[in-house]
């Protein structure tokens, strides 16, 4: 697959995301498992998926696909989201929709890569983030990359962490 590179990792790349991305993720989106860890149980069907791609290039957001390197292939999705240039902050956001590729590495590059184009790219100043608390994982994922819990609160019986990245804490 030729597929455009943005910012290039080790193990993976964030590309443009495209109309045809969208097939997949979807695709995805009818797993139990990953709805659960994305607090979201609506399975979409392919219009709800497209209607998703229009608002995620609205100018309060930027997302793009994850790919592989140097394979290209299609693995998951990441961006940010209320993007306020203002406040130069933004929440960040990451899906690894192929559970072939959990725990091996690479949503924890992307969200390196991520915070690097972040801080770099968008001059943000904070990156912000939220997870539910039973996402051990991307917890583990998030600390690593230097991020730290700000406050917790609790909706219809789960408990939603909120982390936060400033620029001049990064590791």
């Amino acid at each position: 697959m030729n597929r455009e590179i943005l910012i290039k990792g080790s193990l993976t790349a964030l590309s443009p995301m495209t109309e045809a991305d969208q097939t997949k993720f979807c695709l995805w989106l009818q797993s139990d498992e990953l709805r659960s860890l994305i607090d979201d149980p609506r399975v979409p069907g392919i219009e709800d998926q497209m209607k998703w791609f229009k608002r995620v290039q609205q100018s309060d957001r930027t997302f793009f696909s994850l790919i592989t390197i140097p394979e290209g292939k299609l693995v998951g999705n990441c961006g940010f989201v209320d993007i306020d240039t203002t406040k130069q902050e933004a929440t960040l956001r990451i899906t690894i929709g192929n559970p072939d590729y959990l725990g091996k590495g690479f949503g924890s590059e992307a969200v390196s890569l991520l915070v690097h184009y972040g801080f770099e790219s968008m001059s943000l100043q904070r990156i912000l983030l939220k997870v539910l608390s039973t996402n051990t994982r991307a917890i583990r994922t998030y600390e690593k990359a230097g991020f730290v819990p700000e406050s917790e609160e609790t909706k219809a019986g789960k408990t939603i962490v909120a982390m936060s990245l400033l620029k001049t804490a990064r590791p």
